[in-house]
C-alpha cells in the first residue's frame, strides 16, 4: 500500500478469508518516491519466507523474510541492478536472477548460493541474454545478441553454464545490407557522471564531409535507449536513417532505467531540467567532431521523448534546427495522475 504521496510503502497481511487486517509486515519510506513493482516470491514448498526486490540501499537487490516480517537478510548488494528473479531450485538452495553485474548495458544470468551468498554468472558471451529454465533447473535455452557480431543466437546449457549444443547459430539478416557503424561509449555528465551513448555514422562514411544529425531521444523512467544488444538497442528505424546520410545519436541521460536510485530519482519535481543538461553534454560532445554540421541539428523522441523534444526546442532554440514530438506530455497536469504525482 502506498501513500498518495507515493514515498511511504506499507506490505500488510490481511486475512484471507475475510479481508481483515491483519498487520503491516514492514515500511519503506524514501524522500522522492517508493516504487514497488514486484510482488511475494515465496520459497518453494515454504508459506512462511518469501524473497521482497527493493530499491532500499539505492540499487534494486534482492531480500528474504518471514511472513511475521522480520528480515532475515540481504541476499544481494552492489552497485548493480537485479532486474529479474528466475526461480529457486527445488531445494531452495540456489537462485537464479538476471542483472546488470557486468555492466549497465548488459543482461546476464546469475546463479546465487542461498547460504553462502556466493554470486556466480552463468552465461557467456558480452551482450543482453534472455533465459529460459526447465522445470527442474537442470537446464536453460539462452537467447542471446550484441551489438559487434551476434544478432541472435539460441544455446542449450546444462545448469553449470556449459554449452550442451547450439540450437540455433547466429545469422545475421542484414548482412546483405550496406548499414552504417554503431558505436557504443560513454561521456560524463557536468557531476562526473557517465553516460551511455549510441552514434550510428551513414554507410560509406567520410570524416572529412558533415554530416547532419539526428538526435533520437527517450529520457525517461524505466526505459534504457542503449543496451548491449543487436543494433545497439536502436531498431530498423534509426538504421534507416543513417542510410539516408545522418548521423543518429540517442543518449541516456539521468532519469533513465537500471543505473541505481540515485540516477533515475534526480529528476524528481523537476521533469526535463537534468535531463536536458545531460543532453546538451551529448550536443557539446557531437560538437568536438568536425564531420558534424552544427547548423543542422534536429531532435525526435515519443512519449517522454516528446516531452523531451519539445523542451529542448524551447530552451535551446539556437541549436535545433527542426525537432519531431510524437505524442508528447505538453502540460503534466493532463497526464496520468500517478505518474504525473510521482515523478
Amino acid at each position: 500500500v502506498l501513500n498518495r504521496g507515493q514515498n511511504h510503502m506499507k506490505l500488510n497481511q490481511y486475512d484471507a478469508q475475510t479481508g481483515a487486517f491483519v498487520k503491516t509486515l514492514f515500511e519503506e519510506k524514501n524522500d522522492r518516491y517508493v516504487e514497488p513493482e514486484h510482488g511475494t516470491y515465496f520459497l518453494n514448498g515454504n508459506s512462511s519466507e518469501f524473497i521482497w526486490m527493493s530499491e532500499r540501499d539505492g540499487f534494486n537487490h534482492l531480500y528474504i523474510y518471514n511472513t511475521n516480517g522480520e528480515l532475515q537478510k540481504q541476499l544481494t548488494k552492489g552497485d548493480w541492478e537485479v532486474t529479474e528473479i528466475l526461480g529457486l531450485n527445488a531445494k531452495n538452495t540456489k537462485l537464479y536472477f538476471m542483472a546488470t553485474k557486468e555492466s549497465a548495458i548488459e543482461r546476464h544470468m546469475y546463479e546465487l548460493d542461498m547460504k553462502k551468498l556466493n554470486v556466480k554468472k552463468l552465461t557467456g558471451v558480452h551482450g543482453t541474454h534472455r533465459v529460459t529454465w526447465d522445470a527442474n533447473y537442470n537446464y536453460f535455452i539462452d537467447v542471446y545478441s550484441n551489438y559487434t557480431d551476434i544478432a541472435r543466437e539460441y544455446a542449450l546449457y546444462n545448469n553449470k553454464g556449459k554449452e550442451i549444443r547450439i540450437i540455433k547459430e547466429n545469422k545475421n539478416p542484414l548482412e546483405n545490407y550496406n548499414l552504417g557503424k554503431t558505436t557504443i561509449e560513454t561521456i560524463k555528465a557536468d557531476d562526473g557522471t557517465d553516460l551511455y551513448y549510441r552514434m550510428i555514422t551513414p554507410p560509406n562514411f567520410d570524416s572529412t564531409k558533415k554530416y547532419p544529425v539526428i538526435v533520437y531521444v527517450y529520457g525517461g523512467p524505466h526505459a534504457q535507449m542503449i543496451t548491449d544488444s543487436w543494433l545497439g538497442g536502436s531498431g530498423f528505424f534509426l538504421q534507416y536513417l543513417a542510410t539516408q546520410g545522418y548521423i543518429v545519436f540517442t543518449l541516456d541521460n539521468r532519469g533513465s532505467a537500471h543505473r541505481g536510485n540515485e540516477f533515475e530519482s534526480i529528476i524528481h519535481r523537476q521533469l526535463g531540467q537534468i535531463e536536458m543538461k545531460d543532453q546538451m553534454k551529448g550536443i557539446e560532445f557531437l560538437k568536438t567532431h568536425k564531420f558534424v554540421d552544427a547548423n543542422r541539428i534536429g531532435v525526435d523522441g515519443w512519449s517522454y521523448g516528446g516531452f523531451m523534444t519539445t523542451s529542448l526546442m524551447v530552451n535551446y532554440p539556437e541549436v535545433f534546427k527542426v525537432g519531431v514530438a510524437g505524442g508528447p506530455v505538453i502540460d503534466w497536469k493532463y497526464y496520468e495522475i500517478m505518474y504525473g504525482e510521482r515523478y
